[in-house]
């Protein structure tokens, strides 16, 4: 997704009254998949000195807006009104654009961490296990598509240097780390607790980063078949081929077999893959083809690489047809430049668009699980 240009629309107050009808009708609706709670008590939980305001746009609409302003932030959620009905318009966050394609979801799973922390002592605190006895029930589990193999098992099979630890959530919940080591890296993968008989994947970090959890056990399972059907070959005298095969590689960007690709098609030529592992300078943090993929996967849209003896041409379409972007990169002595790039049929800034692309990507990595700290 490139960076929605959504402005909020600024405008004309009418007539303030404390608690208009508009008002009244979003802080007492509910988002379509949390009908349990009111949008008011998800506010209302979340944040500090809230201010509502009903105002009509200078496009003759009316709108409702939520601010709330704190000395940390400044935060503020549009709500559009058509009738006696709503949908979130924009938002915005310390006066930049943000991104609102999961705000009823992120806004829902800060509600209820904020009723967890002040729950806590009824909560996973008083569950009555021993530190061992919380390590068991995730190391003595199975992921549920795959009761073949515990994912103890899994974990000391594909990585090196495995511990598992349990920590006390400042959020107020029982989590269980595995910590171990793949090729130098560490990583750790976080395993909320739910009760006394279930838990949850919360987070994964690879040497710091944050990756998604999106299908990461079945990537585990196959990390594990793939190790237990190695058969050293006793007479071949290729260690550092067979070391290569046999361990995890999670070095970005040049592995396929990782956990952190996304959607990489193996198949593809030789220059489509000089482009996707390269990098928007000076963004060395995620390559071209990690942005790409996890920006445009969560929006639905269609990506197709295509090679043209030294391009690459990278065409992205919207679900709907409506929005179409182009853009080319020129190889030369295996490294790439982004040389043109166009959105429904007009020419964008290349410097703009790279870093549109770079902060979309970071905005889409907020969505993923964070590791909870001690």
């Amino acid at each position: 997704m490139l960076k929605k240009i959504l402005t909020l629309i600024f405008i004309l107050c009418l007539n303030s009254f404390a608690q208009s009808y508009n008002i009244y009708l979003i802080k007492y609706s509910n988002f379509d998949k949390y009908p349990n709670v009111t949008i008011n008590e998800i506010i209302d939980a979340i944040f500090d000195n809230v201010k509502w305001e009903d105002i009509e746009g200078i496009d003759g609409n009316k709108y409702v807006n939520m601010i709330t302003d704190t000395p940390s932030q400044k935060f503020i959620l549009q709500f559009r009104i058509i009738n006696n009905d709503w949908y979130i318009n924009a938002a915005e966050l310390n006066d930049e654009p943000y991104n609102i394609s999961n705000i009823e979801e992120e806004l829902y799973n800060l509600y209820q961490k904020n009723m967890n922390k002040k729950n806590q002592n009824n909560n996973t605190q008083n569950l009555n296990l021993t530190d061992s006895q919380f390590i068991n029930l995730v190391k003595d589990n199975y992921f549920s598509s795959h009761r073949d193999v515990k994912i103890g098992d899994i974990m000391k099979t594909i990585f090196d240097n495995v511990k598992w630890e349990k920590i006390d959530g400042v959020d107020g919940n029982d989590y269980v780390n595995m910590n171990a080591y793949s090729d130098n890296e560490k990583v750790i993968i976080q395993f909320r607790i739910i009760d006394m008989y279930s838990w949850e994947l919360n987070a994964i970090e690879i040497d710091g980063v944050a990756y998604s959890i999106d299908n990461i056990d079945n990537k585990l399972y196959e990390l594990y078949k793939k190790h237990n059907n190695y058969k050293p070959n006793q007479n071949n005298n290729n260690e550092n081929q067979n070391n290569n095969y046999y361990k995890p590689n999670y070095h970005k960007p040049n592995n396929n077999a990782g956990l952190n690709n996304n959607n990489l098609n193996n198949n593809q030529d030789t220059i489509v893959n000089i482009v996707r592992n390269n990098y928007f300078l000076p963004h060395r943090d995620a390559t071209i083809g990690e942005i790409i993929d996890t920006v445009f996967s969560k929006l639905g849209y269609d990506v197709k690489w295509e090679d043209d003896n030294n391009y690459v041409f990278v065409n992205i379409v919207s679900a709907n047809n409506k929005w179409k972007s182009v853009l080319k990169f020129k190889i030369q002595n295996n490294s790439t430049d982004l040389i043109y790039a166009e959105v429904n049929g007009e020419k964008y800034n290349i410097e703009t668009i790279k870093n549109d692309l770079y902060s979309s990507y970071i905005e889409t990595k907020k969505q993923y699980g964070q590791l909870i700290k001690d």
